[in-house]
């Protein structure tokens, strides 16, 4: 379905929670930009998918409680960010979560795509 697209990283977490072990690790996995403009209808899209694996899968492995508070909460941001964009100054959040990386980290991720780049893939880089 769509709305599992929209919300894959949260639908497989929500569905693996009960077989699966889960780890913070201190190393970024992957890099990714974002861009001043964020778009209001897809952000809204994303979280209503997020909502709907949240409830499908949530509810099996946290509890309806805590996948209630956890709707709400979502819902909350969905609204602020609709507010701020209705004020036209929602570009205020992605600024205030991102920060632009200082050289040692573009160093880092320099060297992290070259790692990438130069990695053969068993059964892609067969020739």
């Amino acid at each position: 379905a769509e709305h599992y697209r929209l919300a894959q990283d949260g639908a497989l977490w929500l569905s693996s929670w009960f077989d699966s072990t889960f780890a913070n690790l201190t190393e970024a996995l992957y890099y990714y930009r974002e861009y001043e403009t964020y778009n209001f209808g897809k952000y809204y899209r994303s979280k209503k998918a997020n909502i709907m694996a949240l409830w499908e899968f949530g509810r099996k492995s946290a509890g309806l409680l805590p996948v209630m508070a956890a709707t709400a909460l979502v819902v909350a941001r969905v609204c602020i960010f609709g507010v701020l964009t209705a004020l036209g100054v929602h570009n205020l959040l992605v600024t205030r979560r991102s920060h632009p990386p200082d050289e040692q980290d573009v160093q880092r991720f320099r060297q992290a795509l070259e790692i990438i780049r130069s990695t053969k893939v068993p059964g892609l880089d067969d020739t």
